[in-house]
């Protein structure tokens, strides 16, 4: 009942349905629904997420949004903490905040901040779809080896092929989860750096208003 009445509201709202093939042992249990059939594009059945026993969807949705291609961001665990804490001491707060009220120096503070940053913290550019910050050589080497294992049982439905990817797939998940602890632990002693930094400048300028 429950079922019939799923598929008549896929109807009665005009929604076209993508997934036709099996994404769960024989069925079709992950649906991709949209209003128009040519917004999916490129659709592909890939190997489980995880642990789990759902094979993964990966599709274009294409949209009239525009995306950028590329991206820049900060590569901080590679500043040159030594030059921008020199180049923080030597700006003259004192002249810089003098007859500026405290919206006026937060805006002046964080423009000399952004101008440090610029030149001691160098840039990388990538592309806008890329993996995980944290997965590394290593791990990516496993992932493409569990997505190997999964293709060969995806085609063969032997247990034999069932039983090496999960051993891969296990392998994979472990490999994941300590390269994030790992890039989550590196990140923070990165953020307590450029805090110090911050609580430093901070002070500095207390102590200039004080004079």
């Amino acid at each position: 009942m429950a079922d019939q009445q799923f598929f008549e509201l896929i109807n009665d709202c005009f929604l076209i349905q993508h997934v036709r093939t099996p994404t769960r042992g024989g069925n079709v249990l992950d649906l991709i629904l949209t209003t128009e059939i040519n917004m999916i594009e490129n659709l592909v059945v890939m190997d489980p997420l995880g642990k789990s026993d759902h094979n993964t969807l990966v599709f274009d949705l294409v949209t009239q949004t525009y995306i950028k291609n590329k991206i820049q961001s900060y590569i901080y665990h590679k500043g040159d903490y030594n030059s921008m804490r020199n180049a923080v001491m030597g700006i003259e707060w004192n002249e810089l905040f003098k007859g500026k009220d405290a919206n006026q120096c937060w805006e002046l503070f964080k423009i000399k901040i952004v101008e440090v940053i610029e030149l001691y913290v160098p840039k990388s550019t990538r592309n806008k779809r890329r993996k995980s910050m944290w997965i590394n050589r290593k791990t990516q080497k496993l992932l493409k080896k569990k997505y190997s294992f999964w293709k060969r049982f995806y085609n063969s439905g032997e247990y034999q092929d069932y039983e090496r990817y999960k051993r891969i797939r296990n392998r994979a998940v472990k490999a994941v989860r300590a390269a994030k602890k790992k890039f989550e632990k590196n990140w923070r002693k990165v953020s307590n750096k450029i805090l110090k930094l911050s609580m430093l400048m901070l002070d500095q300028k207390q102590k200039l208003r004080i004079k």
